[in-house]
Order: structure tokens, then C-alpha cells, then sequence
């Protein structure tokens, strides 16, 4: 009898020590954990953000797609890789799963049910509709748009809603061109608009390239006309002063008299001349004589002798307004006394 106890009690330290070692597989002498290791994945401490937590499972899994693992092996490489908190947490999860039996769907399910809360799918959910592309690349928002779908399920069960999504959130330029080649997939939205992404790019990088070959040219020529390439496109260049002598009435030449003579209304026939008001005298306005009107001034009736003369190009080059300067007998009032 006492023989017996003794086993017995044996046994049952065994089932109790066995009970108390963590049910956490050890590392395996097979070479699939070797090359598993080898090519560097990276452990998982725990976090906050549910993003991170599905990008650290992406990451094992393109590891395992190119090991071709199966779903034992996938877990317990798994395994191996989680730290501190999170290694705790699953002591304790894995109670409810059997290790035999557990595939690498029903893993992901129990990892994400804790980094996936409800309040999180809320958020996710939210985020995802209101994405857009911004000042982002078209690469960076099909990968968030990727992402962010799944958390929508009544957008990525539907391939015309989630079509339609992604497009409301492109560029407007890039959106236009995108309707325009009229996609009927999501791959084909996405290529159409990596395509007219690159195409703006390159027009914006020669008209870039043109403009400073303009600046460049400007400044080798600097008596050529300036052009504005870049920043008066579709408005007009500002004006130019006009030199002096166009906005002035011409100037006598050196060595001829000249004359400066104020104009304003006279009070008397509200008129606007210079010099006395002949208004309501018998004085020729013409000749300044007494006893004939403007109209029958005999100065208007003496025929100009003609005259042959030179000039030097420096008189040809005077200015233009001596030719085509106002006359001030614009401003010569009406006569009166000719009604």
C-alpha cells in the first residue's frame, strides 16, 4: 500500500506541474522555423491601433505565402513571435481553442476580435467613407482604400458601389479622366488613374522646362521683349508705360518758340478756350479782324503755296506728336453771330 500512495502521489504532482507549464509550444528543430526566422520577421509587443495590429499579421503573411506554410505552421510561428503583454493575452486565449485543431483563419479571428472592438469597426467604418485622395499619391489612396473597405461590408460586397467610392474620392482632375475612359472595375479605376497621374506629371515637368528656358533666354537678351510664361497665364501682362511723349501733346523742336496756354470754361459762352472771349463782338475768330465771320475768313480761301524741303533723320525721328498732336482749334467755341 504504501508503494501505491507513493505513485500516486506522483502521478499527481505530474498532471498538476503539467497543468501549471504554459501551454506555449517551444521553438521546433524543423527547418521551417530556421528559415522562417531567417528571413526576419519582426515581434509584436502589443499597441493601440488596430491598423497596426492587421499590418504586423499582413506582414507574416507574405512571408508565409512564400513558404507555402500550413496552418499548424503558421500558427506556431506565430506564436513564437509575440512579446510581454500580448504574450499573456494569449496564455490565456488559447484556453478556449484547441492547438490541434486550430487553423490560421480561426487565429486571426481570436487576434483581431481584441484589436477589432466594435467601437474601433465604428471608427474604421467612418474614416473609410470620408477618405480621400488629398495631396496624397493615387498609390498611397488605393492602398487606403484597400485597407479601409473591408471594415464597410455593405461597400465591399457591392464591386459598383465601391467602384463608385473610389472615384468620388480621386482628384478632381484625375477623376474627370478616370469617368472619361468609362472603368467598369476597380483595377481598371486604379490603372486608369496611375496613368493619368503620370501623364499630368510630365505635362506639368515640360511646361516647367519651358518656362525656364524663358527666364534663361531673358536673360542672356536683355533687349528682347520680356513674354510672361507662368505668372500671367490666363490674365493680362500689365501695361507697359507709355513713353513720355504719347501721353503729352508735342513739344516744339530746340531753337522754335514756344507757347504754354492753360485751357478752362469761360464764364461768359461756358465755352472751354484760351485767351480773350470773342463772343458778342464783330472779331473774326480766324484772323482776329473786325468785319467778316470764321466761315468767310479770307485766310481760308488763300490757297497754301507748295514747298519742297528735306529733313534730316534726326528731324524724322522728333516726335510724332508734332503730326498728329490736337489742334486747338477743337477748342475753338462756336460762333455765334454765324447763325
Amino acid at each position: 500500500m504504501p508503494r501505491q500512495d507513493g505513485r500516486m502521489i506522483q502521478q499527481l504532482l505530474q498532471v498538476r506541474e503539467q497543468e501549471s507549464t504554459p501551454r506555449c509550444p517551444t521553438p521546433s528543430a524543423h527547418p521551417v522555423y530556421k528559415q522562417f526566422r531567417e528571413l526576419g520577421p519582426t515581434e509584436f509587443k502589443g499597441t493601440t491601433h488596430p491598423i497596426i495590429a492587421e499590418g504586423w499579421i499582413r506582414s507574416l503573411e507574405m512571408i508565409y505565402d512564400f513558404m507555402q506554410l500550413t496552418d499548424e505552421d503558421k500558427v506556431r510561428c506565430t506564436i513564437f513571435m509575440l512579446r510581454d503583454n500580448v504574450q499573456v493575452w494569449w496564455e490565456g486565449a488559447w484556453l478556449t481553442v484547441d492547438l490541434a485543431t486550430l487553423t490560421w483563419a480561426n487565429f486571426k479571428e481570436v487576434f483581431y476580435r481584441k484589436y477589432f472592438t466594435t467601437d474601433n469597426k465604428t471608427w474604421l467604418a467612418r474614416e473609410f467613407l470620408e477618405l480621400r485622395q488629398g495631396d496624397s499619391m493615387v498609390a498611397e489612396y488605393a492602398r487606403r482604400f484597400e485597407r479601409g473597405r473591408y471594415f464597410v461590408p455593405m461597400i465591399a460586397s457591392q464591386p459598383v458601389e465601391e467602384l463608385k467610392h473610389f472615384i468620388e474620392g480621386l482628384r478632381a482632375v484625375i477623376r474627370r479622366d478616370v469617368r472619361l475612359s468609362r472603368v467598369t472595375t476597380f483595377k481598371e479605376a486604379v490603372d486608369q488613374a496611375l496613368m493619368s497621374e503620370r501623364d499630368r506629371n510630365d505635362m506639368n515637368k515640360e511646361a516647367q522646362s519651358k518656362r525656364l528656358s524663358y527666364q534663361g533666354r531673358d536673360e542672356q537678351e536683355p533687349g528682347r521683349k520680356k513674354s510672361f510664361p507662368s505668372q500671367y497665364q490666363g490674365k493680362k501682362p500689365p501695361k507697359q508705360t507709355q513713353p513720355h511723349h504719347q501721353i503729352q501733346k508735342s513739344q516744339p523742336a530746340e531753337g522754335t518758340a514756344s507757347k504754354v496756354e492753360n485751357k478752362v470754361r469761360c464764364l461768359k459762352c461756358e465755352k472751354i478756350h484760351v485767351g480773350q472771349c470773342l463772343t458778342g463782338t464783330d472779331v473774326c475768330y480766324m484772323c482776329k479782324k473786325k468785319g467778316n465771320f470764321a466761315r468767310d475768313c479770307p485766310q481760308l480761301k488763300e490757297p497754301t503755296k507748295g514747298r519742297v524741303f528735306s529733313m534730316t533723320q534726326e528731324q524724322v525721328d522728333l516726335d510724332a506728336a508734332i503730326i498728329t498732336g490736337e489742334d486747338d482749334f477743337q477748342d475753338m467755341p462756336e460762333d455765334p453771330r454765324a447763325e
